[in-house]
């Protein structure tokens, strides 16, 4: 990261990678300022910036006691999101379709380089919006993208789960390369549908497991 660099964004950036690695465990599965400015090397100003601003992304969530805790899964959360999701992105995939070829040269090498058969569908996702060629539903869908890190269904479904998603992934590359939108647009949705369901089991499987161990 560059020397210029904001502590406040190098705190950001920091804490939220930690919690991207570890989800709820991470930092022992609570963010205590004055602990995390020593642990960065930083004052508590820049680390209470992000701390607002990760609260505010829905990475972390106030705790009961002071300070903040890692956002857990909620099958309500993974619902909603999908819900958004269900209206962005297979408007994102329409309009990459419906592209002139000769503008959207750049964008299909991103979506080659992020690889439909990625074990990440998050960067295949975030390269379709961008072939979209719209800036603000671009920018929506990254920010949904990431209030999402808490659980992506990838994580956490069986090996022929994730071969489904990964064929979803084909299907919208090829309407798109087609240039067909309407072929695009479907086949978007009906690889959200999939997901959506597969992470909300995800999620309450992870939610039985925590309660258990509590």
């Amino acid at each position: 990261m560059s020397g210029h660099t904001p502590l406040r964004e190098k705190a950001f950036e920091r804490i939220r990678g930690e919690l991207l690695a570890a989800g709820p465990r991470a930092f022992g599965g609570r963010l205590v300022e004055q602990q995390l400015a020593a642990e960065l090397e930083m004052s508590r100003t820049p680390v209470r910036d992000a701390l607002r601003r990760l609260a505010v992304i829905g990475l972390v969530e106030e705790a009961s006691g002071g300070g903040y805790v890692p956002r857990r899964v909620r099958v309500r959360d993974v619902r909603e999101q999908f819900d958004i999701r269900l209206l962005l992105e297979p408007k994102a995939a329409e309009l990459a379709a419906a592209r002139p070829a000769g503008e959207i040269d750049a964008a299909f090498a991103a979506i080659d380089a992020a690889g439909a058969d990625a074990a990440d569908g998050s960067a295949f996702h975030l390269a379709v919006a961008d072939a979209a060629g719209n800036e603000v539903l671009t920018r929506s869908i990254a920010t949904i993208d990431e209030r999402s890190f808490v659980l992506r269904a990838g994580d956490a479904c069986s090996a022929a789960e994730r071969g489904r998603l990964r064929a979803g992934h084909r299907t919208i590359l090829a309407a798109i390369r087609a240039a067909d939108p309407v072929a695009a647009r479907t086949a978007m949705r009906d690889h959200l549908l999939m997901a959506r369901e597969l992470s909300a089991a995800a999620a309450r499987a992870l939610r039985t497991a925590e309660e258990r161990q509590a």
